[in-house]
């Protein structure tokens, strides 16, 4: 379907279900959908994109790709490439510009501005994030990120790449104590709820408000050969939890953490080694700490001013969590890193 002018329907726009080699290319896609309608959703088959649309003045998501096995980890290769997005989320304000899901699908070469919350947010398992640029984003939300995911789903973003995407100013907004705030509460890349076995690098990240990369506990992350450049608070910051900690037990608990471990434990493509998917009853470490073996390295941080941190930590062992092999840059004055607590530095 190609070079056709989509407008002014309730739902979604265009919907590819269980297709394969299908493609939506060099349309415009505008005002369509409601606070459940978006510009294209594909969902299941294989090999089925959208490439080179104009998408604008939407309810929900630009775009919305799902497909791919995730209890046999078979890859769907959806994707997402080339297309210009903006003003989505009109309705439903915790939308995306592209939001991609299942395993092994694709979002790449696509310019996404002025959203009220995420450029582009990721669920599901081995899919490839590369090559994007993506700008004032979070304008109307805050605990947020321009490119996120969340492991709700404990198989979620292992085997997921981020990298070679330009992102910068990040605004986000929110209110605190009774006034709204804007730059406010928002990363350039937010690896958020116990993402693991996941490789961001190569990325340039400019000007987020809290931090360009947050790693919210997980496992087995790299974080490599970025450039951060003037983001508010600190430039990467780790936070983790314990087996103690609500996040932690909510995950075990309401989301079935163990139950989806125990769902693929048999199956080999989850036992690869790069995937590194543990069993979240023996997750954690000896102390109870539940955030280990992330790396962070080779990159360039050069935080603004004299208060802002290169790196910052919360409730992680830094033996466990290396840093090495960064370059740091604070124009001249001294370089500032540390540990922190909720409410003190």
């Amino acid at each position: 379907v190609q070079g056709l002018t989509f407008e002014v329907c309730d739902g979604t726009a265009v919907r590819l279900s269980n297709t394969e080699t299908c493609l939506i290319a060099a349309c415009t896609i505008r005002n369509v959908g409601e606070y459940g309608g978006s510009g294209v959703a594909v969902s299941g088959g294989k090999n089925s994109g959208i490439v080179g649309c104009d998408i604008r003045e939407i309810g929900r998501n630009g775009i919305s790709i799902q497909g791919g096995n995730i209890t046999t980890r078979t890859p769907a290769g959806n994707y997402a490439e080339n297309n210009h997005i903006w003003h989505t989320g009109v309705f439903y304000k915790q939308g995306s510009g592209i939001t991609v899901g299942g395993v092994g699908n694709r979002v790449s070469r696509n310019t996404i501005h002025h959203v009220p919350r995420y450029a582009i947010t990721i669920g599901g398992a081995d899919h490839v994030i590369e090559l994007n640029h993506v700008h004032h984003l979070s304008l109307e939300t805050s605990d947020t990120g321009a490119i996120a995911t969340g492991a709700t789903d404990w198989r979620s973003t292992h085997g997921l790449v981020i990298r070679h995407n330009f992102i910068h100013d990040v605004i986000g907004r929110g209110r605190v104590g009774g006034q709204w705030r804007a730059p406010y509460y928002a990363w350039g890349i937010y690896l958020d709820w116990s993402s693991s076995g996941t490789r961001t690098y190569g990325n340039i990240i400019a000007r987020a408000p809290r931090g360009g990369i947050h790693l919210h506990d997980g496992r087995d992350n790299v974080i490599e050969n970025n450039i951060i450049v003037d983001c508010g608070q600190q430039q990467i910051e780790l936070n983790g939890w314990t087996v103690d900690h609500f996040f932690w037990k909510r995950g075990m608990g309401h989301f079935g953490w163990a139950k989806q471990y125990d769902a693929v434990a048999d199956q080999p493509a989850w036992h690869r080694e790069s995937s590194t998917l543990r069993d979240p009853r023996k997750a954690s470490l000896p102390d109870g700490r539940t955030m280990h073996h992330n790396t962070v390295r080779h990159n360039i941080l050069v935080p603004p001013g004299t208060e802002a941190k290169a790196i910052r930590y919360r409730n992680v062992s830094l033996e466990d969590n290396p840093s090495d092999n960064n370059l740091v840059w604070q124009g001249g004055h001294p370089i500032r890193t540390g540990h922190f607590a909720a409410k003190e530095i």
